[in-house]
């Protein structure tokens, strides 16, 4: 049996056995033939979960970049927090701006705390963006 041979027998097999309804009497054998379509079907769904966030991550990276004037219409902060039960064990402050540009859109970009600090509602000035990612705003 070749290495291909016994790795189908394996892993891939028990799959197609517990689909079409064949499992073995056994109680052990079912059991451990169901577990093993499980994690199967669990890891290719995790293994396309991946594939399509990467695949978005691309097509953001392949948009043009775009510039065009705008305005602050306004700044938020948002608080998030990673959590172990109960217990807060960090906290993450995200900051956002709203812009709307010149031919009527709105569109709401996360930036950096700098710009946060530095923009105030109404402010004019150059948008650059880069599919849904702010590359920069130089103020006017």
């Amino acid at each position: 049996m070749t290495q291909r041979e016994k790795l189908f027998e394996a892993f891939i097999a028990p799959v197609f056995r517990v689909l079409r309804g064949d499992i073995p009497e056994d109680h052990w054998g079912r059991f451990y033939e169901i577990g093993q379509a499980f994690l199967i079907i669990g890891l290719l769904t995790v293994f396309i979960i991946l594939i399509t966030r990467r695949f978005l991550r691309w097509q953001k990276i392949g948009q043009p970049v775009e510039s065009a004037p705008a305005r602050v219409l306004s700044t938020q902060t948002t608080l998030s927090h990673d959590m172990k039960g109960d217990r807060p064990l960090s906290s993450r402050v995200h900051y956002y701006a709203t812009f709307a540009r010149e031919d009527g859109g709105q569109a709401e970009y996360e930036i950096n705390e700098s710009l946060y600090k530095a923009l105030r509602k109404g402010d004019t000035g150059r948008l650059t963006v880069k599919g849904t990612r702010l590359i920069r705003f130089e103020k006017e």
